[in-house]
């Protein structure tokens, strides 16, 4: 006697879904992978090892030794607080006083962001409020991926010489402006390890 099976089966839904679930595996694990790398200081592209040091004057700042910040034109200002003394004693004027203010103001703050984050001198992690690393996506373009930080400080560790940041540490390969490049070996075999099984996942035939 034939076995009767109940419901249809839609080949289209179910292959579109396997699809979008492989997808979606794609982008989650590329966008942990590349964090995994820049968190221990090393650069997901190929040809690129670990970053520079941070500068000196960023060093003295995670150590709390010092604070800084930079005028319009890109120069580097100390911040200090004035002592005790210099405030008992009325030797600063009412303008250094409400500087002295903002200063300490700045000071607190940086410091509150540092202890935080746990910033460290090394590994060179790119890392203190979280906002840019969090900004990267991975979104779903034809039958590729588009990977992406949409913070714009981003740019200022992956091009040469803009912004804040003079050292050059790269965060995403540029097909663009810099051709061939692609990511390290060790990421694309974790990238290639993710394929294979998420081809087996989503094509296995549930028994």
């Amino acid at each position: 006697m034939p076995i009767k099976i109940k419901g249809k089966i839609n080949l289209k839904r179910d292959f579109d879904q396997a699809k979008e679930g492989f997808y979606k595996l794609v982008q989650n694990t590329i966008v942990k992978a590349i964090k995994e790398f820049i968190m221990r200081g090393i650069s997901p592209v190929k040809g690129q090892v670990r970053y520079d040091r941070y500068s000196d004057s960023y060093r003295d700042q995670i150590k709390m030794l010092k604070a800084f910040r930079r005028n319009k034109k890109g120069g580097l200002i100390v911040i200090e607080k004035l002592s005790n003394k210099e405030l008992d004693s009325y030797r600063a004027g009412d303008e250094a006083r409400a500087d002295n203010l903002i200063n300490a103001y700045y000071i607190q703050e940086l410091n509150e962001h540092l202890l935080k984050a746990g910033k460290k001198v090394s590994p060179v992690n790119l890392k203190v409020t979280g906002d840019m690393l969090n900004s990267l996506t991975a979104t779903r373009v034809n039958r590729g991926v588009l990977i992406k930080f949409d913070d714009k400080k981003a740019k200022y560790h992956d091009i040469d010489g803009v912004g804040k940041a003079k050292t050059l540490r790269r965060l995403l390969p540029n097909t663009g402006g810099r051709e061939g490049e692609e990511f390290n070996s060790r990421l694309m075999q974790n990238l290639k390890k993710l394929y294979e099984n998420g081809l087996k996942k989503f094509t296995r035939r549930k028994g």
